[in-house]
């Protein structure tokens, strides 16, 4: 298994000018959070919106590349998990991803993260917090969904392999990381979320192109929910490779009006 970092220029995705964010305002599906903290009925609705605004011709041209090349990896599919298993001397090495990637360590740490907001009066500290709750929330909705209707087995036997809900999960979280604070935390973050990925990929848990669906699936889960935050972003974008998987990046700025 190959894992590439690419860089390239590029612009990221365009900002609407009534959702670009400011100091002393952030706009989101649900409204505007100013200094008070959102209730959890605002952040309920909000997770709702995301789930509606998801479906776009953006994020169908996104998915639509990752389909597509979640077919072109799937007849490597078995030799390059068999490959990975082979890689005993870093078994040790990728045990940590089963637990970043947990849904529950991202929903807690969600949580976690705007109760400090909350308890600090750090309003961008609670945005942020919303974001990581509501992509988490957009992400989970439509990775149990597509698990359920596809029912594919694990390389291990078990159930619900596609997409990988471990890589979903953390490539939301890196990308609404990026969103929020930019190249200098979204790189790091992106780093992490790969390696979750490469780690179910060697612990046998997944297929190459369950994680390749499902990366690509928590980015526009994280885009959907964060449009208009951050001056410098990119876009990071899944590939397949005869030797593994790929993973390339796109660094721009949003377009300011």
């Amino acid at each position: 298994m190959v894992i590439v970092l690419l860089g390239v220029d590029a612009r990221a995705q365009d900002t609407p000018r009534e959702q670009a964010a400011d100091p002393t305002t952030t706009s989101w599906a649900a409204g505007t959070i100013r200094n008070e903290p959102p209730s959890l009925g605002v952040i309920a609705e909000s997770i709702g919106r995301g789930i509606w605004q998801l479906p776009s011709r953006e994020t169908a041209l996104s998915l639509g590349i990752a389909g597509a090349l979640t077919l072109t990896a799937l007849p490597a599919d078995r030799a390059l998990t068999r490959r990975a298993q082979m890689l005993t001397s870093v078994d040790g090495a990728f045990e940590a991803g089963d637990v970043l990637g947990e849904a529950w360590t991202h929903v807690g740490g969600a949580l976690g993260t705007l109760w400090l907001g909350g308890m600090t009066g750090n309003r961008r500290l609670r945005v942020f917090g919303v974001d990581l709750a509501r992509g988490q929330a957009v992400n989970a909705f439509y990775t149990t969904g597509l698990k359920v209707a596809i029912g594919r087995t694990r390389p291990n036997g078990a159930s619900r392999s596609f997409p990988s809900g471990h890589a979903s999960a953390s490539f939301t979280a890196a990308t609404v990381i990026n969103r929020n604070f930019g190249l200098k935390a979204g790189v790091p973050a992106y780093a992490v979320a790969s390696y979750v990925a490469a780690s179910r990929l060697q612990q046998n848990s997944h297929y190459a192109s369950d994680l390749i669906f499902g990366a690509a699936l928590g980015i526009v889960s994280g885009r959907t929910v964060t449009v208009g935050r951050g001056r410098q972003q990119f876009v990071m974008a899944p590939i397949a490779l005869p030797g593994g998987v790929a993973l390339t990046f796109a660094r721009g700025g949003a377009r300011r009006e």
